[in-house]
C-alpha cells in the first residue's frame, strides 16, 4: 500500500513540477501565503472574538477548537512522523519543516470549512449563503492545490491534512 501511495505522490509532484508557469506559480504563492499561520491564526482569533462579542459563544468556541485543535494535532503528527519534504529541485518555493500532514490543508478546511458551516446556518438569503459556501470551498481547494503545485508537499500530505482538519472540524461543530 505504501508503494502505491509513494508512486501517486511522485507522479503528482513530477507532473505539476513539469507544468509550472511563472504566472501560475506567482498566483499559487499568493494563495499559499494567505494560508500561513501568521495570517490565519490572528484572523481566526478576530472572528472568534467578533462572534463572541455578538453573543455567538458556542460558535466562537467551535471555531477556536477547530483552529487550535488542528494546529496542535498537525504539530504533534509532524514531530512524530518526521516525513521529509519533497526534494528541493522539485520545489518552486523554499519551505522548512516536516511534510506530513500539510498544515495549510488542515487549517484551510478547519478555518474556511467552519466559516462555510456558519454561513450555511446563519445566512438567510439562499443565493448569498450558497455564494459564501462556494467561496469557502474554493479557498480550501485552491490552498490544497497551491501546496501541491509549489512542490512543498506530496499528495498524501495534503490529503492527510485535509482529512485531519475535517475530522477536527466535525468534532468542534
Amino acid at each position: 500500500m505504501l508503494t502505491i501511495i509513494q508512486s501517486l505522490d511522485d507522479s503528482v509532484l513530477q507532473t505539476l513540477a513539469a507544468s509550472r508557469t511563472e504566472l501560475v506559480t506567482m498566483v499559487m504563492s499568493a494563495v499559499s501565503f494567505l494560508g500561513e499561520w501568521y495570517i490565519l491564526l490572528p484572523a481566526a482569533m478576530g472572528i472568534a472574538f467578533l462572534l463572541w462579542s455578538r453573543g455567538f459563544l458556542q460558535e466562537a468556541t467551535a471555531l477556536a477548537y477547530a483552529v487550535v485543535g488542528t494546529t496542535i494535532a498537525v504539530t504533534l503528527i509532524k514531530m512524530l512522523g518526521a516525513r521529509p519534504r519533497p526534494p528541493e529541485y522539485l520545489r518552486a518555493v523554499a519551505e522548512t519543516g516536516y511534510s506530513f500532514p500539510s498544515w495549510h490543508a488542515a487549517i484551510a478546511i478547519a478555518f474556511w470549512g467552519y466559516l462555510a458551516y456558519f454561513a450555511w446556518k446563519r445566512i438567510r438569503n439562499p443565493a448569498l449563503r450558497i455564494g459564501v459556501v462556494l467561496l469557502c470551498v474554493l479557498v480550501i481547494l485552491a490552498t490544497d492545490f497551491s501546496r501541491l503545485y509549489l512542490g512543498v508537499h506530496y499528495f498524501s500530505d495534503v490529503a492527510g491534512g485535509t482529512l485531519l482538519g475535517a475530522l477536527i472540524l466535525l468534532f468542534a461543530i
